[in-house]
């Protein structure tokens, strides 16, 4: 199967001839040998903590009220949230036992938590469980990061009281896209009533209210785009807007749902390249600031004692290899100096893990690597860019080749990359392409697994499309229906 309306034309006269094909987990190592579960505990417990050393959160509730073709982690997800107690439960306590043996717990703050999902909302007023535990975490302070996504459709009074009870920081929800068959086309309610009461309930309430978006939906024009931002922009709650490119190499149902005509076709690469540009400049000359991988936020309206400290992690990544990630929850990612881990997707067998006394790991897909160039490719990824003195760290080290540097050389030559005297960050052009800028600064085995991560998305897109997986059950997450194809 190949892309979606590819083309051979320059895109905004830059090298690039097709937007990126994925926005998800550029921290993916190749295959290896199924680890032990006392191989990963060990590598966390042994990783390093130097005074570069950051820490953070990462939390998954894996409910859905459906299963969303745009959406990368939906296959993982599960639509029985009926047992939230109970899954709120076996969350904190394999959060306890990780950070029981992570050691920059106890030593370093905690710089940020996301709780993702699914959509966290459908735990209801069991959030402040985890919210009051999170909040008691050592390493917690006043200038820590909580974030939160919900979804406007299923999320009600108890939960957003939660969140305002316990000082959350930023609240995010998708909105994609406003008008109604768009929405329609990727299985979202037309209405944006709920849109509006979520607003209006949290106004004043949470310091950051923030509406994600997407470019490069089926059926969408500029027209849409431009509306979406002037909606954003003039919203009397809504201060940040997270605006992501649609990748159908991560979203293999879409891609099925195109294919079979049950949606209208997809924009051109061009006409997406050109959305990305509009997204960027719209908010820019709006006076809003990047404070995250794809979001802006008004510094207007929001205090800058909380806009100063947002790290800007919604990609969920590490920043850099002296990272901590923790992630807690079924399928969650999370990763520290040489190891990344995954936890077990199926929430079932997750579930009988942690009641068991295990960590909960997937042994097959953890991984023990030392990324050690991974600020080098990981900038583009967060507004603070890359650091000189970082850069020539990893230079005196070893752990960048020459093929990187000539890299990086060539993308400020073609103005993709600003260089000052302190760091390297992306232009406004480089932000439309930073999909494909962060592959091309990884080392040749790094682009590769990127590939094969993307064809593997086109080919359960395709395995859907002919019937051979059943879109219903696997959606979006490879976890489950690899072995299948």
């Amino acid at each position: 199967m190949v892309d979606l309306r590819i083309g051979d034309e320059s895109l905004l006269n830059t090298r690039f001839h097709y937007m990126a094909r994925n926005t998800i987990d550029y921290w993916m190592v190749a295959d290896s040998k199924k680890l032990s579960e006392a191989e990963v505990v060990h590598s966390i417990a042994s990783a390093p903590v130097t005074e570069q050393t950051t820490f953070q959160l990462y939390l998954h509730i894996p409910y859905c009220a459906q299963k969303c073709s745009f959406c990368a982690f939906s296959g993982g997800n599960t639509l029985d949230f009926a047992d939230a107690r109970e899954y709120i439960a076996f969350l904190i306590k394999q959060l306890d036992k990780i950070l029981q043996i992570t050691p920059a717990y106890g030593q370093k703050r905690i710089r940020s938590v996301h709780i993702g999902g699914g959509s966290p909302d459908l735990v209801r007023g069991q959030i402040g469980k985890l919210l009051s535990h999170v909040r008691g975490l050592d390493g917690i302070d006043d200038n820590t990061e909580i974030a939160i996504e919900c979804a406007p459709s299923t999320t009600k009074p108890d939960f957003l009281d939660e969140l305002i009870a316990h000082k959350v920081t930023k609240l995010s929800f998708g909105v994609q896209s406003i008008n109604p068959q768009i929405r329609a086309n990727v299985r979202l309610p037309r209405s944006m009533r709920k849109v509006e009461e979520l607003c209006e309930y949290v106004a004043g309430q949470i310091p950051i209210v923030n509406a994600d978006f997407i470019t490069g939906l089926p059926g969408q024009t500029l027209a849409d785009v431009e509306a979406d931002l002037s909606y954003a922009l003039k919203h009397p709650v809504i201060n940040a807007v997270s605006t992501y490119l649609l990748t159908p190499g991560a979203a293999p149902s879409l891609v099925a749902d195109v294919k079979g005509e049950k949606v209208p076709h997809v924009p051109t690469h061009k006409e997406q390249a050109v959305m990305r540009l509009h997204s960027y400049s719209t908010l820019q000359q709006a006076g809003w600031v990047r404070r995250g991988t794809n979001t802006y936020v008004d510094r207007a309206s929001v205090d800058p004692s909380v806009l100063d400290h947002l790290p800007g992690n919604e990609c969920i990544g590490a920043a850099h290899y002296d990272t901590f990630l923790i992630a807690a929850g079924a399928q969650a990612i999370g990763s520290a100096p040489g190891v990344r881990f995954e936890n077990t997707v199926d929430i079932n067998h997750w579930k009988a893990a942690i009641g068991n006394g295990e960590f909960g790991f997937n042994l097959r897909k953890s991984a023990l690597h030392h990324q050690k160039d991974m600020s080098l490719w990981t900038f583009p990824l967060f507004y603070q860019g890359l650091k000189k003195d970082r850069l020539h760290a990893m230079i005196e080290d070893g752990d960048i080749d020459a093929s990187q540097l000539s890299t990086l050389q060539d993308l400020i030559d073609e103005a993709l990359v600003i260089e000052s005297d302190e760091d390297y960050r992306l232009s406004i052009l480089g932000e439309v392409f930073m999909g494909h800028i962060v592959r091309l600064l990884k080392k040749e085995e790094g682009q590769k697994v990127i590939d094969e991560y993307i064809h593997e998305g086109f080919k359960i897109g395709e395995a859907i499309h002919s019937g051979v997986i059943n879109s219903d059950n696997t959606a979006n997450n490879r976890q489950n229906v690899t072995e299948r194809i």
